[in-house]
């Protein structure tokens, strides 16, 4: 299926898709008529064994960018929490402090695409940012470091987690909490998507308890102006 990106398009300012699977023939046909030689910006995500589809996208022009991989934790035994982390609907940050978060993502798709100028990446992770803090997402948090989330029948999804306060085990005492809280409030999973890249936060994911349940691989077209 293919669907119009409008918050990419901000900060693209060009005509921003997604192509969900499974891509059909029709999806890329589409795709094409809004100009295969004009400004555009289109992602799509397949999964690493699915051959046939990254080649699909390679043939129309798409660029293979980065694997993700998608982790997640069976909540089967209690989680410990090292430190009391709250919990809120909202968290105020000032400008400069979101900025900073946007800049910490160094290892994200948009980053690690490099017809992505650094400056259109900052400003569409500080909206997001600025979107998730203001009650888009549930957050849990330490001073200025978060991490937000969102629930959806019996899974829990993580979406941002940003630690500016490096090497006090701030990432790890938050992860516990989401984990914690979403135990004792009667879900089944917590899942997280982040790419391979991203060493560090692989490593704190696999301390609390996290598995690998599948990659995905991870696909640009961009035509600037």
């Amino acid at each position: 299926m293919l669907a119009r990106s409008t918050f990419d398009e901000t900060f693209f300012g060009v005509p921003c898709y997604r192509l969900h699977q499974p891509i059909t023939d029709r999806d890329l046909d589409e795709l094409a008529a809004s100009g295969r030689t004009a400004a555009v910006f289109a992602d799509a995500k397949v999964l690493a064994d699915d051959l046939d589809s990254a080649r699909v996208l390679l043939d129309f022009g798409f660029r293979k960018i980065c694997t993700q991989v998608e982790l997640r934790h069976g909540l089967a035994l209690p989680t410990r929490t090292s430190r009391p982390v709250p919990i809120e609907n909202t968290l105020k940050l000032s400008n400069d402090q979101t900025l900073r978060h946007a800049s910490n993502f160094e290892v994200n798709r948009f980053r690690l695409d490099p017809l992505v100028e650094r400056n259109v990446a900052d400003a569409l992770y500080a909206e997001w940012i600025r979107n998730s803090l203001s009650g888009a997402k549930r957050v849990a948090h330490i001073g200025e470091n978060f991490c937000t989330f969102s629930d959806a029948n019996v899974t829990r999804s993580i979406d941002l987690l940003s630690v500016l306060e490096k090497r006090r085990g701030f990432a790890r005492c938050m992860l516990e909490a989401v984990l914690r809280d979403a135990r004792e409030s009667g879900l089944s999973v917590v899942r997280v998507v982040t790419e391979t890249e991203n060493t560090g936060a692989l490593a704190v994911y696999r301390r609390v308890g996290f598995e690998i349940d599948h990659f995905m691989n991870v696909f640009h077209l961009y035509r600037a102006k």
